[in-house]
């Protein structure tokens, strides 16, 4: 489900980013890694840098409850009346109330380690006070023996692979940015003119689909019976003279307007890749079987490609999932592999 949303989501806003992270509440307290679908609007990273894992720093905000804070964090008694901060809001048609909510901020940073070992450090804070930092863990994690199992955080940092638990899965890639281009952004304006021309060309319809009358006012004719089509006689009080009653001339419209609009709609297909072919139809006069099975694997080759972006990203976290597994894991786990032909093995 997680990578259908991610999937949806890029589509949408040319952007999905999958968040990598070691969740220590899993498995009754086991712990075990947790891949999420992470809202890039909630994402602030340096300006100008087109790979994520080169910003300096990369902070990660979000909303939380402050009844849930408190439980977790005493210490935040008191200080959670004023937000700091604000962050992006969704527009929804129910209202979404945050006033007893507070932004947490997870931010992450890079430093040079021993060694020239590059290392990431996490702090973790709300409003101006700090829940938890990785540099003020000087103490050695120990064992229930009291036996030193790894160094101090402070030396080793968050995550031993030293990279941002993110991985961005882009689109169509933008210069100087780790975002990209998504359907929205390349097919908004071309609809927007459609929209605004189906507008104009049903409202022409209207306008000519019921007929309208100029009436002088001194043409003594009984208006209601002149309405009322089932009336056989209509009253009038003197002569009926030929300017009486007008019928207003429609305004057609000319035939060039409806193919500029079907030129939009032609152009908006293009610019999408959202062809006939590429859905299953076929253009006129192609009937061959393999002339069709032709069209339709030349029209699915942005498909293919945003696939392959896709894959990419897929090897980014897979490589962070064994390394968190080679940091975290401290007793055997069974995993199911599923091979050829659908056989099934269990590695340990």
């Amino acid at each position: 489900q997680t990578y259908s949303d991610v999937w949806h989501y890029k589509l949408k806003a040319g952007t999905g980013v999958y968040g990598v992270f070691w969740d220590k509440s899993k498995h009754n307290g086991l712990g075990d890694i947790s891949i999420k679908k992470v809202d890039i609007s909630n994402l602030f990273w340096e300006s100008g840098i087109q790979d994520i894992q080169k910003s300096r720093n990369l902070f990660h905000v979000e909303l939380a409850d402050n009844d849930t804070l408190l439980a977790i964090y005493p210490q935040l008694q008191g200080k959670l009346t004023t937000a700091t901060m604000d962050i992006a809001k969704y527009v929804y048609d129910d209202k979404v109330d945050t006033t007893n909510k507070s932004v947490v901020v997870d931010w992450y940073y890079k430093k040079a380690g021993q060694g020239g070992k590059t290392v990431l450090h996490y702090c973790k804070f709300v409003n101006d006070v700090v829940l938890f930092a990785t540099e003020n863990e000087t103490e050695p994690v120990t064992d229930a023996m009291g036996n030193m199992i790894a160094p101090p955080m402070a030396e080793t940092g968050w995550y031993d692979h030293g990279l941002y638990p993110f991985v961005f899965d882009t689109l169509y890639p933008v210069e100087g940015t780790p975002c990209g281009f998504g359907y929205i952004d390349i097919g908004k304006d071309a609809q927007a003119y459609i929209d605004r021309g189906d507008q104009a060309i049903l409202k022409n319809m209207l306008a000519n689909a019921k007929p309208r009358y100029f009436v002088r006012k001194d043409g003594s004719v009984n208006e209601e019976e002149y309405a009322d089509t089932d009336k056989e006689f209509i009253h009038v009080d003197s002569n009926l003279g030929q300017d009486s009653i007008l019928p207003v001339q429609p305004n057609t419209l000319n035939n060039i307007y409806l193919e500029v609009k079907n030129a939009k709609v032609d152009e908006l297909k293009e610019v999408t890749g959202n062809r006939d072919i590429s859905t299953g139809g076929t253009t006129s006069g192609v009937t061959a079987a393999s002339a069709i099975a032709a069209m339709q694997e030349a029209g699915s080759k942005l498909s293919r490609d945003n696939n392959k972006a896709s894959y990419r990203a897929f090897r980014k976290i897979c490589l962070m999932v064994v390394e968190l597994i080679r940091q975290f894991y401290d007793m055997p786990r069974c995993f199911r592999i599923m091979g050829e032909n659908g056989a099934v093995r269990f590695v340990q």
